[in-house]
C-alpha cells in the first residue's frame, strides 16, 4: 500500500505564458494559411471571369462594329436632317427658338466652313424676345 506519489511541479506563470504564446502562434499561422488559400481561390475565379469576358467581347465585336456602321450610315444623317428642320422651323417661327434654347440645341455647320459671326449694334443684342430674357411664353 505504499504507493509512491509522484509530485508534479506546479506550472509556473512563465510556462503558462509560453503555452498561450505557442497557441497564438499556431492560430495565426493557420489563419494566414487560410487567408492565402481564399485569396488564391478568389484570384482563380477572377482569372476565369476575365477569360470568359474576353471570349464574349471577341464574339460581340463584329456585331457591335456592324451596329456602329449602321448608326453612322443611317441614324446620324437622320438626326442631322431633323436638327436642320428644327433650326429652319425656328428661323420661320421665332417663338420656337425658346424651345431650342431650353434644350440647348446647337446645330453645327454642315458645310465645313467656319460659322458666321453676328455683329450686334452698339447697344448689344436685343433683349426684348422671351428667349433672350429667359421668360416663358406662357402666362
Amino acid at each position: 500500500m505504499n504507493e509512491s506519489r509522484e509530485v508534479q511541479p506546479q506550472p509556473s506563470p512563465q510556462d503558462d505564458l509560453l503555452k498561450a504564446l505557442r497557441r497564438l502562434q499556431v492560430q495565426l499561422q493557420a489563419t494566414l494559411i487560410l487567408m492565402i488559400m481564399v485569396t488564391g481561390a478568389l484570384n482563380l475565379y477572377l482569372l476565369r471571369q476575365y477569360v470568359a469576358l474576353r471570349k464574349d467581347v471577341a464574339l460581340l465585336e463584329p456585331q457591335v462594329g456592324q451596329m456602329m456602321a449602321l448608326y453612322d450610315k443611317a441614324t446620324i444623317p437622320l438626326a442631322r436632317a431633323f436638327l436642320g428642320q428644327l433650326t429652319e422651323f425656328a428661323r420661320q417661327h421665332p417663338d420656337f427658338q425658346a424651345v431650342l434654347d431650353r434644350y440647348r440645341v446647337q446645330v453645327a455647320p454642315t458645310t465645313g466652313a467656319a460659322p458666321a459671326t453676328v455683329a450686334f449694334p452698339a447697344g448689344g443684342p436685343a433683349t426684348s424676345s422671351p428667349a433672350a430674357t429667359g421668360r416663358s411664353l406662357q402666362p
